[in-house]
């Protein structure tokens, strides 16, 4: 479709959320909707035409030398098609790059990426401002790393067998996940790691699923098994049993998300309580009228005998 000499078209059949993906190309322009067609959907639609930019810059490895040949590319992050994206280019032997007829996006949802299989990614989001022509500060590509470390236990023997799934978030590309199956302690390496921003999700028969951050010092993965912790609550003033209450454990160093960081109970006529399934650790140890304690849990069965509560300031 074109517009006529007054920059007038009209197009037929739309729905009202039509005009969300609606906009107009031209060379050395580039416009979309200026207004929530919801709002004003029996009103002409208006595009507001902006010129389009020039982009440039340079990339560079993590020891700041030029990075020759490497695909750079702009990302709309705010939609889902390309349209109005210039196409990709690649880094000359001075690790610059150059994009024209880039869309001028008011609401900052255009970013250039950077990216190489051995190098890494790297991004920068086009600053707003008046000027035809932006320079984009250097896109420092980290490097990546290949992931292959033991899965072992804590006593340091290697898992019988076990599954690993290692995430990671691309910025302007989403997520992607390698799965490896685990057997006496090893795995397929996984090459093209994130130095930063990777997680391993991994899970054992007979042990805790865990999520961890890895990284190029990553040394192994420990499965921990689940643990049980025992004790008997007594308030502090009198030594009287803390009976039939409410009694929240939460790790002071792990998410709650993660099952074996965190167990709710009651305690018993006695003021007893006892709960398996937690991993080692230490734990704030709550109880509804008293202020929290910290306990820990050392071994595979940890009894803490009698744990005196104080009472909690009114």
């Amino acid at each position: 479709m074109r517009a006529d000499a007054n920059g007038r078209a009209t197009l037929t059949g739309l729905s009202r959320r039509d005009p969300e993906d609606l906009v107009a190309v031209a060379p050395g322009w580039y416009g979309e909707p200026s207004y929530d067609r919801e709002e004003e959907a029996d009103a002409p639609l208006k595009v507001v035409a902006r010129p389009t930019l020039t982009v440039t810059g340079r990339v560079v490895d993590a020891k700041g030398q030029p990075a020759e040949g490497v695909p750079v590319s702009l990302v709309r992050t705010g939609r889902d098609d390309a349209l109005g994206v210039p196409p990709p280019t690649r880094t000359d032997a001075q690790g610059r790059y150059r994009l024209e007829d880039v869309p001028d996006d008011p609401n900052g949802y255009v970013l250039v990426l950077a990216a190489s299989d051995t190098l890494g990614h790297a991004d920068s989001d086009i600053d707003e401002s008046a000027a035809p022509h932006r320079e984009i500060p250097d896109l420092v590509l980290p490097g990546l790393f290949t992931f292959d470390v033991p899965f072992l236990d804590e006593a340091g023997a290697p898992i019988a067998l076990g599954f690993l799934n290692l995430r990671q978030r691309w910025r302007g590309q989403g997520e992607t996940v390698a799965q490896r199956t685990v057997s006496e302690g090893k795995f397929h390496p996984v090459e093209g790691v994130q130095r930063t921003g990777a997680v391993v999700e991994m899970e054992a028969p007979g042990f805790l699923p865990d999520v961890v951050r890895v990284h190029p010092a990553t040394k192994s993965l420990v499965a921990m098994r689940p643990c049980r912790i025992r004790a008997r609550l007594l308030r502090a003033s009198d030594r009287a049993p803390i009976a039939r209450t409410d009694v929240e454990l939460a790790s002071k160093g792990r998410l709650s998300t993660i099952v074996g960081n965190d167990a709710h109970t009651t305690t018993d006529d006695a003021g007893r309580f006892d709960v398996t399934g937690l991993r080692r650790g230490r734990y704030r140890l709550s109880v509804p009228g008293f202020e929290d304690a910290e306990v820990a849990i050392t071994a595979d069965d940890t009894d803490l005998g009698d744990v005196e509560m104080r009472a909690a300031e009114k």
